[in-house]
């Protein structure tokens, strides 16, 4: 099980991981067109705005870890 680093101790392998993570984000949009043009069953628009409203709540947790390690390792001096 991985532990969580407190953000005092976060390092520029952090920002790295959270910057792939980001990158995720793509690869979720990519297997819901997928799912949406080659799937067997058709979607309703309730499900492709709940996939959608949900990718894009997803995204933001994404880009808000990925801005407070910004902001964590420019305060402790390690990014400048």
């Amino acid at each position: 099980m991985k532990t969580k680093k407190l953000k005092s101790q976060r390092d520029r392998f952090d920002l790295e991981d959270l910057i792939s993570r980001a990158w995720s984000t793509k690869e979720d949009i990519d297997l819901f067109v997928e799912m949406y043009s080659d799937g067997e069953t058709p979607m309703t628009e309730d499900e492709v705005a709940n996939i959608m409203i949900g990718l894009s709540h997803i995204h933001n947790m994404r880009m808000q870890q990925l801005e407070d390690c910004v902001e964590q390792l420019v305060k402790q001096g390690k990014l400048k």
